[in-house]
């Protein structure tokens, strides 16, 4: 009988677990809030199971197609796949959402954080702001108290892999505090690289020159470069990790050094269209800059657009118009366009007083049309400068230039990339200098170009010569710099730095270059509002000049 019941137990004991099944796992799953996102880790979603709100792994999405996320998700790159996280936390921004008061996000950097805010509510704040951080919820070690028209700082000096706490104080004048966001908490890390990418055709020639945009939130990435003498453009809808077959871009022969934009879709509250995403690409033939569009929705290209005669094009778009900047005749000359890319008005030249002016770039502001241009030229018969105009209303003037560079003479600065903090509307210029060799500079201006910083050497410590730098800038208001460096051969590196000094480690994003005699060069860059980053370089590995990809996040 007792021998019985023993078995009985056992009996009933193995269908209580078997119906339990997941009862241990259940009761180990992370609870969550259904109404924010956010409280689940990437990967997972919020959901009621059995009258308990818990965090559930989601399948692997495809970020070409929009529904296979819920509401409140967004498809993100992690790792080798791509899954739902919530969108206002996705990638490396962390936020803290306050619908009445301030809204806080940060991105995830090397021993920093980077925090932003916006305020909604209706309290004071014209004493400024007061921000407290610390590794214990609720438990402040560290504070920074900044201007009241100051909505980004960058807290550094902080522990890698450590979870850290921020909240936003805002401040009456007498310093008095009149509201206290929500707490956010965040981790300082680097940026990894994802294993590279062979964009081009392999052995199918030099393929050279590559430029590069994205969507804002990554889903498309446009790649376009030089394919012996026509110009080649390829699109990758999974972030990168894989590209369509390159497509000339217009009929015809002599083209060279491409530039792209991409106008971002507009949606109204309702969600319905306004404007259509369209990726504008310019190059040069034959002495002549011309232009053409491509509609993701089509996949066609536009009947390609004569700009004006010129060399080395460059393009930004706004909401209603799109800019080409270009040199000729040892000139800089600015045009618009407000009927799509259809026709442009007349080239206006935006670099008088200056001798050889060559190189241009641009970049202008989605929110206020303003637009600024930088290029190296000379003044008499000294050494080559960087300078840069602004126009504060849309391109319709300009006004004088500014030197950037604050070199006293004798040393020659080339190939600028200009960038502007959407957010702050501070541009920032990075260039090759020869001030002790050659190495990459970095400057801002925190009054729409008006006056320009101390110019910071972003290649000091690195050993050797960098060239060629191309920058941009994400929506934390980090900038990120790729550049060519021959401190181990000659390889494209990649770093962070801020107005505030901030220096990341160099990442190779290249697996092969600069060892065995393996060359990259012309580095291309681009981000999304997620806290990834693209790069595309030249590479010789195969033989012929190949174009390589590789996110980093």
């Amino acid at each position: 009988m007792y021998r019985h019941m023993i078995r009985l137990i056992a009996i009933f004991t193995v269908l209580f677990l078997t119906a339990c099944g997941g009862c241990n796992e259940r009761e180990h799953r992370d609870e969550c809030d259904l109404g924010d996102p956010s409280t689940c880790p990437a990967g997972e979603r919020c959901v009621d199971d059995r009258g308990i709100s818990v965090c559930e792994e989601l399948e692997s999405c495809d970020p070409a197609v929009p529904g296979d996320c819920p509401g409140g998700y967004i498809c993100r790159p992690l790792g080798d796949r791509a899954v739902c996280e919530p969108e206002l936390s996705a990638g490396r921004i962390p936020h803290c959402i306050d619908s009445e008061g301030i809204d806080v996000f940060a991105v995830e950097a090397y021993e920093a954080l980077s925090v932003s805010w916006n305020v909604r509510g209706d309290f004071d704040h014209r004493g400024g702001f007061l921000v407290e951080y610390g590794v214990a919820s609720q438990d402040y070690h560290g504070d920074r108290e900044v201007d009241s028209d100051v909505r980004h700082i960058n807290l550094r000096g902080l522990d890698n892999g450590v979870t850290h706490y921020v909240v936003v104080h805002a401040l009456d004048p007498d310093g008095d505090i009149t509201h206290t966001s929500c707490e956010l908490d965040a981790v300082p890390r680097m940026l990894e690289f994802q294993p590279e990418v062979l964009v081009s055709e392999s052995g199918s020639g030099d393929q050279l020159a590559p430029a590069i945009a994205s969507t804002t939130d990554g889903h498309r990435i446009y790649l376009v470069w030089e394919d012996g003498s026509r110009i080649v453009s390829s699109l990758s809808t999974d972030f990168g990790d894989t590209w369509d077959t390159a497509q000339p871009v217009a009929p015809g022969s002599g083209q060279s050094n491409p530039d792209v934009a991409v106008r971002q879709e507009i949606r109204d509250g309702d969600g319905d269209l306004i404007l259509r995403e369209l990726a504008y690409i310019a190059w040069e033939e034959s002495g002549e800059i011309w232009i053409t569009s491509y509609d993701p929705e089509d996949d066609e290209f536009d009947e390609p657009t004569r700009v004006a005669s010129g060399n080395r094009p460059a393009i930004a778009v706004t909401s209603d118009a799109v800019h080409v900047v270009f040199e000729d005749g040892g000139d800089i000359l600015h045009t618009l366009s407000e009927d799509r890319g259809v026709s442009f008005d007349s080239p206006v030249v935006i670099s008088s007083g200056v001798n050889d002016s060559s190189h241009p770039a641009m970049a202008t502001s989605i929110f206020t049309d303003d637009v600024f241009v930088g290029w190296h030229g000379y003044r008499g018969s000294g050494d080559s400068d960087i300078y840069a105009v602004r126009s504060l209303n849309g391109g319709i003037s300009f006004d004088d230039f500014r030197q950037v560079d604050d070199d006293p003479g004798g040393n020659n600065q080339r190939h600028v990339s200009i960038n502007v903090n959407e957010r702050s509307q501070t541009v920032y210029a990075s260039w090759e200098d020869r001030r002790g060799g050659a190495n990459v500079y970095f400057s801002w201006s925190d009054d729409w170009g008006e006056s320009w910083e101390d110019n910071i050497d972003v290649g000091a410590g690195m050993g050797g010569d960098q060239f060629r730098p191309q920058a941009v800038v994400d929506v934390a208001g980090n900038v990120y710099v790729a550049m060519q460096d021959t401190s181990s051969g000659r390889r494209v590196v990649f770093s962070r730095f801020n107005a505030e000094g901030s220096f990341d480690p160099p990442l190779i994003p290249s697996g092969q270059a600069g060892a065995a005699g393996v060359v990259a060069d012309n580095p291309a860059v681009a981000a999304d509002h997620y806290g990834a980053v693209f790069v595309a370089w030249e590479e010789d590995r195969h033989g012929n000049v190949d174009i390589f990809f590789a996110r980093a996040e």
